[in-house]
């Protein structure tokens, strides 16, 4: 997968928007979808997203369930072609819905198919959504495609939803709702070394600033190290 920090030429394309944190099932859904019909239309599938989270422009403080890095890796290995990852400034934020669809998404995409989730929104004040994609479908010849709500027992899986669940410690619904282990990287720090003096030595990981915490406890996990 070709990773862009900016808008980029991508012609006769096949789109994909959202933000994914988490890459849960709804947006292995989505990008399932988008896989799907880049090879229909024989396109190249470019999910089109943000650095960081649009909330940050918003709120204080905003905990992801993947870093920048992860989100990276885990969308390459679905197997889509591009990624665009755009800053959220203040040019994109006021651009309107229109000026956002015609002069970033056609004019450099050219898309043959855009899906985005049943819930996303864009432009300034939120004026675009999925009923603007789909009035736009015959002017700009496009196929555009919501994606439904994906439940799990019951819940709309969501970012929100995956975040409660991991705040809580309930590791198995996060899981769940992931379709994947949630992780935590990093590098190993010296601490108080304590576990060695009642058997159980072990490796401590700087636990990352922007990633959401999960409880104090103790917790059964997979170890990966230099790729092992």
């Amino acid at each position: 997968m070709k990773i862009f920090n900016e808008l980029t030429e991508i012609k006769n394309s096949c789109l994909g928007l959202g933000f994914f944190d988490g890459l849960h099932l709804g947006h292995r859904a989505l990008i399932q979808k988008l896989i799907v019909n880049a090879d229909k239309y024989n396109s190249k599938s470019v999910i089109i997203t943000f650095k960081a989270s649009p909330a940050e422009k918003f709120f204080s403080e905003v905990k992801y369930i993947n870093t920048l890095e992860e989100r990276e890796n885990i969308i390459s290995s679905l197997g889509v072609d591009y990624m665009i990852e755009l800053d959220f400034n203040e040019k994109l934020m006021s651009l309107s819905a229109e000026d956002y669809l015609k002069n970033v998404l056609i004019k450099y995409f050219d898309p043959n198919y855009i899906i985005s989730g049943f819930n996303h929104t864009f432009g300034f004040k939120k004026q675009g959504n999925c009923d603007f994609l789909r009035g736009n479908e015959s002017i700009y010849g496009y196929e555009f495609e919501s994606l439904s709500p994906v439940r799990s027992d019951g819940e709309v899986v969501s970012s929100s939803l995956v975040k409660d669940a991991l705040s809580k410690g309930n590791i198995k619904k996060a899981t769940n709702l992931l379709g994947s282990y949630f992780k935590i990287g990093g590098e190993v720090i010296k601490g108080n070394q304590i576990g060695r003096t009642i058997g159980f030595p072990t490796a401590n990981i700087e636990y990352p600033e922007t990633k959401v915490v999960v409880p104090f406890g103790v917790y059964k996990v997979k170890v990966e190290y230099a790729g092992i």
